[in-house]
């Protein structure tokens, strides 16, 4: 798992994602994050493994001059 899912179609008006966004961080992720610390650690570890090499400067900057310079 490497997260939580905003939002549960790209056809629902923007209004609805801003309040399942906010309903989750109530009701899921800050809850997790104050009362269960160890799960909170272990899902953040899972997510920096899974995606890390995704999300890098690195990348960031490769595309950054393949698009504003190259192209």
């Amino acid at each position: 798992m490497t997260g939580w899912a905003i939002g549960k179609s790209q056809d629902i008006p923007d209004g609805t994602h801003a309040d399942d966004l906010y309903r989750k961080l109530a009701q899921i992720v800050l809850p997790l994050y104050y009362d269960d610390s160890t799960r909170w650690i272990w899902m953040m570890k899972q997510s920096i493994s899974k995606i890390g090499s995704y999300f890098n400067s690195q990348r960031m900057m490769r595309r950054y001059a393949t698009e504003a310079y190259i192209r």
